[in-house]
């Protein structure tokens, strides 16, 4: 319960950051968590040492502030090292993957890369870390958040905004003569509310797990799927994300896999390190 704890103020403390430095552009009428890339806590070993090593908290995730006639999208996060805080700026976050720029005091100072890496019944965040020019081995076991009831309201609004069939069965279920169309936007504000308030119910979840199937990169989705795809790795659902952990959904690890990540890594190195250079 303490971990949950934590990183529930982790995840907090970087998004009031990041909904912070956006809403200097105006007064944000709404802001929201898009996604959560990388969250937890772990450790950072000095590749030249084994014993020089720092306890480490991070949270990046893609925040959304909508203003009056705009909406504002930007990824970023927070690192600790030991009890130094840094920033993470320019960040990316894509399918088990993420990277972004670390700096402090609004300087510069290194580059953090990491790619998710299924051991079992747990998911690590494992790659490098260069902070002032040392470089670390970072290893983060990825915390668990789940969606709560108002972003479930705005994922399902969303989902059946992209007319996923689950929710005709809801706006049936919700008996309302007005709701009888998902095509109507107070229709589908209508079925949003109600799987808000039953976030439970079986129809509700299954846009959920719809609309998770289709967005791996956010790990509050790993975890909507990760116990449905344990259990039936065989549903049309799971078979993208069945692919990325195949050991949790019992399939054999191939090679294939593996080289993956370090693909991913490696594109996301370049893709930073080319945007540096443009800068």
């Amino acid at each position: 319960m303490k971990k949950y704890v934590l990183i529930a103020i982790l995840l907090l403390t970087v998004a009031l950051v990041a909904a912070q430095d956006i809403g200097q552009q105006g007064i944000g009428r709404r802001s929201e968590i898009a996604k959560i890339g990388a969250l937890g806590k772990g450790i950072a070993v000095s590749t030249t040492d084994p014993m020089d090593f720092k306890m480490v908290k991070v949270g990046l995730v893609e925040i959304k502030v909508s203003f009056d006639n705009k909406t504002i999208v930007r990824s970023q996060g927070l690192l600790w090292l030991d009890e130094e805080k840094y920033q993470l700026k320019n960040a990316t976050i894509s399918k088990n993957a993420v990277g972004a720029d670390v700096y402090l005091n609004d300087s510069y100072v290194g580059t953090l890369t990491l790619a998710l890496v299924p051991r079992n019944d747990t998911d690590v965040w494992a790659g490098k870390l260069t902070v002032n020019g040392k470089e670390y081995n970072i290893y983060v076991l990825e915390g668990k958040r789940e969606f709560k009831k108002q972003e479930i309201k705005w994922k399902i609004r969303d989902a059946c905004d992209e007319n996923d069939e689950n929710c005709v069965q809801i706006a049936k279920g919700i008996g309302n003569r007005f709701c009888d169309k998902v095509n109507d936007t107070s229709c589908r504000e209508k079925i949003a509310e109600f799987c808000e308030q039953n976030p439970s119910d079986a129809r509700c979840q299954n846009v959920m797990r719809n609309y998770c199937a289709n967005n791996t990169d956010d790990a509050r989705c790993r975890g909507v799927l990760k116990e449905v795809c344990k259990n039936t790795p065989a549903d049309q659902k799971c078979w993208e994300y069945c692919k990325e952990n195949p050991e949790l959904c019992k399939l054999q690890i191939k090679q294939e896999v593996k080289e993956r990540v370090k693909e991913r890594l490696q594109e996301i190195r370049e893709n930073m390190k080319n945007r540096r250079a443009g800068r």
